[in-house]
């Protein structure tokens, strides 16, 4: 009763929005594809994946503006996630660059395996970054749930798999990409898309988040939401993979895994622009 007469309504976050979400986008679908390339061995991969990552730093810089800003995000690790993530960020880049030039040494040093194991931790780390860095928003009830993480890491790994399976097929020469990563890409798909379906039904029951759910779900961002991130980003690529499975190997089957990568990737973009847009929450007065 007390809280009800001190609100003044609902309010949507308003600080973060198209670079913020294209900086969230190419950090996660780098650090999924390189995660990925370190599973499976793919220095290409690993290339792309950094190159991805840097993106999403320039994305980032432009957001700020300010050099000065930048100093104040990666000022205080110890309590803060975006500070984490910036430093981890770093490490990713500095590792991933290392582990590249002792791959194509002839006669590599012993301690050349160390920078390879550094990068796949620290990515298996930054996959869900974001993720973390949007529940640790307590006053946000929306993105307030330990299953925001999840959900990031999901949609990045999904990315990653799927942009991986793509290089596969257009680096090997037009052959069949190997049957276990195309399994590995239809699973992600079914679980990002179970996942991304169920969330915003287990959002929470303060007003704050009731109206993010409604936004997304039934609201202005409904066709982002729904047709972009799920359906042309996840629904989509699942079919073409299954289709591809009964083409020839040859320049028509690697076309439809690059048209599959490619949705993929805008139906990231669409999914993390819409939830960080729908972020609302309730200021008192």
């Amino acid at each position: 009763m007390m809280s009800e007469e001190f609100t003044v309504g609902v309010k949507v976050h308003r600080e973060w929005e198209t670079l913020v979400a294209l900086s969230f986008s190419l950090e996660g679908i780098g650090a999924g594809l390189v995660l990925c390339a370190v599973v499976a061995g793919s220095q290409i991969a690993a290339l792309v994946g950094l190159v991805l990552v840097a993106g999403g730093v320039a994305a980032l810089f432009a957001h700020l503006g300010n050099r000065r800003r930048f100093w104040r995000v990666v000022s205080n690790p110890a309590t803060a996630w975006i500070s984490r993530g910036s430093l981890l960020i770093g490490m990713l880049l500095v590792f991933g660059v290392l582990s590249l030039f002792t791959g194509q040494l002839e006669n590599p040093p012993g301690w050349a395996p160390l920078p390879t194991l550094v990068v796949g931790l620290v990515a298996a780390i930054l996959v869900g970054y974001a993720g973390l860095l949007l529940a640790s928003m307590v006053g946000i009830p929306f993105w307030s749930s330990a299953l925001v993480p999840l959900l990031f890491a999901l949609h990045s790994l999904a990315s990653g798999a799927t942009l991986l399976l793509a290089l596969t097929a257009i680096t090997g020469g037009g052959t069949q990409p190997y049957p276990a990563l195309k399994a590995a890409v239809a699973v992600l798909l079914v679980l990002t898309l179970a996942a991304s379906l169920v969330y915003p039904k287990l959002t929470g029951s303060t007003r704050a988040a009731r109206d993010s759910a409604r936004t997304l779900l039934k609201g202005e961002h409904r066709r982002l939401f729904q047709g972009g991130a799920l359906g042309l980003g996840l629904l989509v690529p699942l079919v073409f993979v299954g289709a591809h499975h009964w083409l020839a190997p040859g320049l028509a089957a690697s076309a439809l895994l690059l048209v599959v990568a490619l949705l993929r990737l805008a139906g990231d973009l669409c999914f993390r622009y819409a939830l960080i847009t729908v972020g609302s929450y309730d200021p008192l007065l």
